[in-house]
């Protein structure tokens, strides 16, 4: 068995790098010990689009930000017109409303009281 002359320093080195070690430390009886530091984990970034609410009409993009629940307010009930009004502030134009949610057909002929509606969607 061949014999290698190296210093323990490099020895030490090279046996952190191997077992993914950032220091030691040599106590006062001269022993030394190996020390790991913690690293956490990445956290994922948080996706933007909110949980989607149910019941849904079908083909509802995946990418929404906002939902709207369709439904009576005393004697007055959502239409596309008046969701269209009260969302406007956050850019909701009766394009995208139906674009967002294609079950309302264009005309908005296919709206039903008691859904939930996208309002905002992401990119």
């Amino acid at each position: 068995m061949q014999q290698l002359n190296i210093l323990l320093s490099t020895f030490l080195v090279f046996l952190l790098a191997i077992a993914g070690v950032n220091s030691y430390a040599i106590d006062s009886n001269h022993r030394h010990e190996f020390v790991k530091r913690y690293v956490p984990d990445r956290v994922a970034p948080r996706q933007a689009a909110s949980p989607s609410p149910t019941p849904r009409q079908p083909g509802t993009v995946a990418n929404c930000l906002k939902w709207r629940y369709t439904q009576m307010s005393g004697t007055v009930a959502d239409t596309c017109d008046n969701i269209v009004t009260r969302f406007k502030s956050i850019g909701l134009t009766k394009a995208n409303l139906i674009k967002w949610n294609p079950a309302l057909k264009s005309d908005c002929s296919g709206f039903q009281l008691r859904y939930y509606l996208c309002v905002q969607a992401g990119p």
